[in-house]
């Protein structure tokens, strides 16, 4: 087994978790675990969150786990898995607007990673 070494440093940064106000549900346990647990069928509905980086530089990166709220927009694969899948996913607002909600305009972004 490799270590991870982190190299010291004298840096922080904050990290603020967000709800990007997805919610997947109809999510069957057996596509993330194993084995089966008796009586439960279903995963509780999964929320998926983003997270907002900022650096004492001033710059801002964003984790963004977050889905569009038109889930037809995605590739005609991911549309067809979810459909396949037949997973119910729910979303209220976009990640960015949640942002704008609470004083961070998308122009103080530095960079974006999407899962």
């Amino acid at each position: 087994m490799s270590r991870f070494t982190v190299p010291p440093g004298d840096q922080t940064v904050q990290v603020r978790i967000i709800d990007s106000t997805t919610r997947i549900d109809n999510f069957q346990l057996g596509f993330l675990m194993e084995p089966p647990m008796d009586g439960m069928e279903y995963m509780s509905p999964l929320p998926s969150w983003s997270f907002l980086i900022e650096h004492p530089s001033g710059q801002k990166i964003l984790y963004d786990l977050g889905t569009r709220k038109d889930l037809n927009s995605f590739a005609p694969t991911v549309c067809e898995h979810l459909k396949a899948q037949g997973w119910k996913v729910d979303v209220k607002e976009e990640v960015i607007d949640t942002l704008d909600k609470n004083g961070i305009a998308a122009t103080g972004i530095s960079a974006i990673i999407w899962r």
